[in-house]
């Protein structure tokens, strides 16, 4: 782990001190059934896996949110937008 790292994760260990870790605002939510939603299938390495699930604090929707991220980022990068 780099020195530069590992001053920026103590940085926002600080900032984020005190602050409610609930998952995302989304989970409380009321959640609202729709039609017509498909699904995909995606087969991510475990390590990749864990780290999503992590990240989302066990929260599905969470996941959902990280890889709706990654895919918003990579048609970014692809389309130049």
């Amino acid at each position: 782990m780099s020195p530069n790292y590992q001053n920026e994760n103590d940085y926002w260990r600080e900032q984020l001190l005190g602050v409610n870790k609930n998952g995302f605002l989304a989970d409380s939510l009321p959640s609202k059934e729709t039609t017509g939603s498909g699904w995909c299938q995606l087969d991510l390495p475990t390590k990749t896996a864990k780290e999503i699930l992590y990240m989302s604090n066990g929260s599905l929707k969470g996941v959902f949110i990280i890889l709706l991220a990654g895919i918003r980022y990579l048609l970014g990068r692809y389309t130049r937008n």
